[in-house]
Parts: structure tokens; C-alpha cells; sequence
């Protein structure tokens, strides 16, 4: 029996080592892999590294865009709101211009209108009475 205990070591021990063997081919062929897979992602990085840098630039230049557009809608919002002031300020002119100056006109109107009446009144009644008597 010690011969066939012998023969069953000599054979675990095949196995073990066959089994170490295929074990080390294994592990060597996924080193290969993760080794290609390294290379292959060092290479998109080095593809994708100035497409980031540009994209970032990209990004500044819209930044910087952004806030020019941004100052010059404040200046035409203040310009338009200079604008719609002055307007404002000549249409209260206007207004104050009328009032002050339509009152008085339409006061020497009138005073016109009732001279005119009276003249033309006293011419009438001149001509009645020296229209008669001549």
C-alpha cells in the first residue's frame, strides 16, 4: 500500500505543479492584457489631451464672449434708458411750454376778439347816427 500511496503523492504532486503551471500561463496572459489595456488607454489619453485643452480654451472664449455681451447690454440698457429720461423731461418741456404759453394767447384772444366787437360796435353805431343826420 505504500507503493499506491506513493503513486497517488507523485501524482498530486503532478497535478499541483501542472496546475502551478497553467496557473503562471494564465496570470502571464492576463498581464498581457492589462498591459495592452494600459498602452491603449495611455494612447487615448494622449489623443484626448488636446481635445481637453482645446475644449477648454473653447470654454474661456465663451466665458470671455459672455461677459462682453454682458457689459454691452448694460450699456445699451442704459442707454435707452438716457434716452427714454431726456424724452420725458422735453414732453414735460413741452407740456409746461404749452400751459405757459397757450393761457396768455388765448387771454389776448379774447381780449382781441371783445376790442375788435367794441370797435366794430362803436363804428356801427357811428355810421347809424352820422349816416343819418347827413
Amino acid at each position: 500500500m505504500s507503493v499506491a500511496i506513493d503513486v497517488l503523492i507523485i501524482i498530486a504532486l503532478f497535478s499541483a505543479s501542472a496546475l502551478c503551471v497553467a496557473l503562471i500561463i494564465y496570470l502571464s496572459r492576463i498581464t498581457k492584457t492589462i498591459s495592452g489595456v494600459q498602452s491603449d488607454l495611455a494612447g487615448i489619453t494622449e489623443r484626448t489631451r488636446p481635445i481637453l485643452e482645446k475644449t477648454a480654451d473653447l470654454s474661456d472664449k465663451l466665458n470671455d464672449i459672455a461677459d462682453i455681451t454682458k457689459e454691452q447690454v448694460e450699456q445699451v440698457k442704459t442707454m435707452v434708458t438716457d434716452v427714454k429720461d431726456y424724452v420725458d423731461e422735453m414732453l414735460t418741456l413741452g407740456d409746461k411750454v404749452k400751459k405757459t404759453v397757450e393761457d396768455p394767447v388765448a387771454g389776448l384772444i379774447k381780449n382781441l376778439t371783445a376790442v375788435s366787437s367794441g370797435f366794430s360796435m362803436f363804428f356801427n353805431t357811428y355810421k347809424r347816427r352820422h349816416g343819418n343826420h347827413s
